[in-house]
């Protein structure tokens, strides 16, 4: 069914919304780059296991085991890592 009236879409953007301050966007931006530097080392570390499980979700149809979905995150890892 199409809609006739686009104004008043479930999808449409809101155009009255005010625009996001610079103050306040420069503040969320530094808060996100310190916890990024505060918890850089946990986040690497937790890169493999997470998407391990991500890949193992994702592709159930190929049968590979958690095991095997791990290594492969792990090349991948290596791989950034190297770049």
């Amino acid at each position: 069914m199409r809609c006739k009236n686009r104004e008043k879409s479930l999808l449409a953007i809101p155009t009255d919304t005010p625009p996001l301050s610079p103050q306040l966007y420069n503040e969320a931006s530094r808060n996100i780059d310190n916890l990024l530097s505060q918890k850089s080392k946990l986040i690497v570390f937790l890169f493999v296991p997470l998407a391990a499980i991500n890949s193992w979700c994702l592709f159930r149809k190929i049968r590979l085991n958690l095991l095997e979905h791990a290594i492969l995150a792990g090349m991948i890892l290596l791989g950034m890592l190297l770049l």
